[in-house]
């Protein structure tokens, strides 16, 4: 990266760039950064916020109706279904904020910025979208899938 980074993105914690799931044609081209982080202490072991911020700028209102899984499994030659839950939350809670751009919320839970154990590095993480259609109100529709590692800005 060049120059100084001026934009409001976490730094530190962790990260999943998200981008479309195979088997969701309705997202197709769809991506996003997906952050981990303790507000003000970027250096922290534990995350205790959530950030969904899109790629491509679109409107995220809709993105409180999403759940994050997180699985036990970094295997992406697997189905995410095969991959085991590690831990999971929704959106539901997640205010708007750098102007709309990304959604932000607090953990149910503080999770591990490390690898193994109870950490959350080199897992794979899926998004579930909960269909607007009253026809389909329990369905959730797969958005996007991606895989957390290190956030942490290089220091110059």
């Amino acid at each position: 990266m060049c120059g100084h980074d001026t934009s409001g993105k976490p730094r530190g914690g962790a990260i999943a760039v998200l981008n479309s799931s195979m088997t969701s044609p309705q997202t197709c081209g769809w991506c996003a950064e997906l952050t981990f982080h303790t507000p003000g202490r970027p250096g922290s072991p534990l995350a205790t916020h959530a950030r969904l911020t899109s790629v491509g700028g679109e409107d995220l209102t809709d993105f409180t109706k999403t759940s994050v899984l997180i699985h036990e499994s970094g295997d992406f030659t697997r189905c995410a279904e095969d991959c085991g839950l590690f831990r999971s939350f929704d959106f539901q809670s997640a205010v708007l904020v750098d102007g709309g751009l990304a959604l932000e919320m607090e953990l149910p839970h503080p999770m591990e910025i490390q690898v193994g154990d109870n950490g959350i590095i080199g897992r794979r993480v899926s998004m579930r979208r909960t269909s607007g259609d009253a026809s389909m109100s329990s369905r959730e529709l797969p958005t996007a899938e991606g895989i957390v590692g290190f956030n942490f800005l290089a220091k110059a």
